[in-house]
């Protein structure tokens, strides 16, 4: 028996023994699958400690720490911000409701509100009304753009206002 009929004598057992498994169907990347509350929370990931340079992924860690670019920690409003997110993640329908109507990035919105600089929702009409508002004035905004944006204030170099949703 020579090498190529002993392999596929192999490789024809192994087939027997563990059939191949089908091919994953790739799926869509969750919503804010990288939002996970950390626990333990303590120590918090860049408190005390300002961003020396404008980064996306650095922003996402510190948020989900409550931890500011500047390295404050907003830790009072963790267990609100926390939640809007969990809800956006599972459907609810009254928070993709206002995500939906206002074209915000879910990734900026979960730094802002993990940050404070988003306020969380509320469900009266009038705090939904500013929530909408709030939400709808970053609409063309990422993560990457806002923390841009934040470096270009602290310069002193002047940046675009936020707009509207489309229409």
């Amino acid at each position: 028996m020579n090498y190529d009929e002993k392999l596929d004598l192999i490789l024809t057992k192994l087939e027997a023994i563990a059939p191949s498994a089908p091919v994953p169907v790739p799926t869509e990347p969750a919503i804010l699958a990288d939002f996970v509350r950390p626990f333990p929370v303590e120590p918090r990931h860049g408190a005390g400690t300002r961003m020396n340079a404008p980064d996306e992924k650095e922003l996402i860690l510190r948020a989900r720490y409550g931890v500011r670019w500047n390295g404050d920690v907003m830790s009072h409003i963790e267990d609100e911000a926390w939640a809007e997110i969990n809800a956006l993640k599972a459907g609810d329908p009254l928070v993709t409701k206002v995500y939906a109507e206002t074209g915000i990035d879910p990734t900026l919105a979960a730094v802002l509100l993990l940050t404070g600089y988003l306020e969380p929702m509320k469900h009266d009409q009038y705090s939904l009304g500013i929530a909408q508002a709030n939400r709808r004035a970053k609409v063309h905004q990422t993560p990457q753009s806002w923390i841009a944006d934040m470096f270009a204030i602290m310069r002193g170099q002047p940046i675009v206002s936020g707009g509207d949703a489309p229409e």
